[in-house]
């Protein structure tokens, strides 16, 4: 019986150990066809918007944001459109990513530029302050350190900003100083975040075939507005938001 027991674990061993390069194999062909089908989705993109100039759309979504009148201060949610870091849990159990199809031609690093910074600092007499949801940190150059992409346009906009401490947040560490674009006339030594003193924002983007952005502008995390845009004979026009837009 000894003898049976110990040539099944022998045999069962050696299966496993020969199905290793076999599975390696189909990963690897599986990562292969995946990315081919992200490049293919991210260069139909990319040429439909060739030659689009977006600077109108800028303006045109810039002046559809609206800031509680009541709230001095904004945290700006900022998601980079596309990271390559990713956490694996399982690596037979995951969709690889290999490039930003989801808004490859404009996206939020697009949009929060030196520009449009600077219309909403004239338009609201708001502080803003960036913030990463996915790290759970505002913005300097400590917290940028990992998984953030550091050649992303909108991150070196952020960190050329002013800087402030922050209290009555807990994800702002006391002495720690962080960048905000300050709203006009602030001189406060700190910006103060307790609980009801401040608004969430958030916008993103996707692209469609035909020239079309959807925007998703996001207050407070339950307050979704969409305004769906179409580059047609030269100039952007809104159309209708239907449900194969929204996101």
């Amino acid at each position: 019986m000894k003898i049976f027991f110990l040539f099944i674990s022998l045999f069962i061993f050696l299966y496993s150990f020969s199905q290793k390069p076999r599975d390696t194999i189909g990963m690897d062909r599986y990562e292969k066809e995946a990315a081919q089908e992200d490049f293919k989705k991210c260069n139909e993109l990319t040429n439909d918007f060739k030659g689009v100039s977006f600077q109108t759309l800028e303006q045109m979504i810039s002046d559809e944001i609206i800031f509680a009148s009541s709230k001095s201060n904004i945290v700006v949610n900022y998601h980079q459109p596309f990271s390559k870091h990713m956490t694996i849990i399982d690596i037979y159990d995951y969709t690889p990513v290999f490039c930003n199809y989801n808004n490859p031609a404009y996206n939020q690093s697009d949009f929060w530029n030196k520009k449009t910074i600077r219309y909403l600092h004239r338009k609201f007499s708001v502080n803003m302050i960036p913030y990463l949801p996915h790290k759970g940190e505002f913005v300097n150059k400590e917290t940028v350190k990992s998984n953030v992409d550091k050649n992303d346009k909108t991150i070196k906009v952020f960190l050329n900003q002013k800087k402030s401490e922050i209290s009555g947040h807990s994800n702002a560490d006391d002495g720690e100083k962080y960048h905000f674009i300050p709203a006009k006339g602030f001189r406060e030594s700190k910006l103060n975040l307790k609980d009801g003193s401040y608004q969430e924002f958030e916008i993103n983007f996707r692209n469609y075939l035909g020239k079309i952005i959807t925007v998703k502008y996001i207050y407070d995390e339950y307050k979704e507005v969409y305004k769906t845009y179409q580059y047609k004979l030269q100039k952007w026009i809104e159309i209708p938001t239907t449900d194969k837009y929204k996101f």
